[in-house]
């Protein structure tokens, strides 16, 4: 199962909105409302969760470390640690991911300002010279369409889709970049880099039916029961693999995994392993 190992040392608080305070310019507005609304939130989120681990490791390394001057190591606890570590994995792939879909808006943003800028003082220039040859300034307003754009999956930019590139492969966690209405497909692009390409990412052009939208940030949905077959996110990659579901959210009693699904993938052994709800999602032989 491929695995991934991503750290990220920006601190999201930092991008709160009074940090920011006069950037955001009336056509960035959906930017800046994507960064205040639905990214900083699951940022801060996931660094919280991050740092509980990081915390939970700690412990857990003094645990091992008195353990080994007495006796042998448990599967159990190995196992457990082995969990803590491909889940803070996890964690910190996402984290970076909101991070940096966050700066990517901020760093518009800030090009979107630079140009008006620019072009404020280009027309007033234009204006100028036209006064001085006795001319009057001709103001141009420009061209605006209501048109829509056909988006049969609602989907915006920098929203996480479990996608099947290839028939009867692998799903695996991506991010939309667009919509093609002439191709009636969507550029996706893998939410991990190449491992022969370090430093790019594979983007994909991906039909309606081998896309399954992840639920967002908050977003309410029905608990899936014990017995009931899904398919997960593997904890520390980006590949999703059929699982049947142990114990849901509301039931998990275990202080490791709080609010998670409990689940067992199919051929790993019999373990059981946590994955956060959001990652767990209706098989695509059952998506309508």
């Amino acid at each position: 199962m491929r695995k991934s190992s991503r750290s990220s040392s920006i601190d999201p608080s930092s991008l709160s909105s009074s940090a920011l305070v006069g950037l955001p310019l009336p056509d960035d507005s959906s930017l800046w409302n994507e960064v205040s609304g639905s990214l900083l939130p699951p940022a801060l989120n996931y660094q919280k969760r991050n740092e509980s681990l990081v915390s939970k490791l700690n412990k857990g390394h003094g645990k091992l470390a008195g353990i080994a001057k007495t006796r042998s190591l448990k599967p159990k606890a190995a196992l457990q640690m082995q969990d803590f570590y491909t889940n803070l994995l996890s964690g910190l792939r996402e984290e970076k991911g909101y991070l940096t879909k966050i700066l990517g808006n901020i760093d518009t943003i800030l090009k979107n300002r630079e140009s008006l800028e620019n072009e404020a003082k280009k027309k007033k220039r234009r204006g100028d010279d036209k006064e001085k040859a006795g001319k009057p300034a001709i103001s141009k307003k420009r061209r605006t369409t209501g048109e829509s754009i056909d988006n049969p999956l609602n989907l915006e930019s920098g929203d996480q889709v479990v996608v099947q590139p290839v028939a009867n492969k692998e799903w695996l966690l991506a991010l939309v970049l667009r919509y093609i209405p002439e191709k009636r497909v969507y550029e996706v692009e893998d939410a991990e880099e190449d491992e022969d390409r370090p430093g790019t990412r594979n983007t994909y052009l991906c039909s309606v039916k081998t896309i399954i939208p992840v639920p967002k940030e908050g977003e309410r949905r029905d608990e899936f029961p014990p017995g009931y077959s899904v398919i997960a996110l593997y904890p520390g990659s980006s590949c999703f693999y059929s699982a049947t579901v142990m114990v849901p959210p509301s039931k998990n009693k275990d202080p490791d995994y709080p609010g998670d699904y409990m689940v067992k993938f199919d051929d790993d052994q019999g373990f059981e392993r946590g994955v956060e709800p959001r990652m767990v999602l209706e098989p695509p032989k059952r998506q309508k």
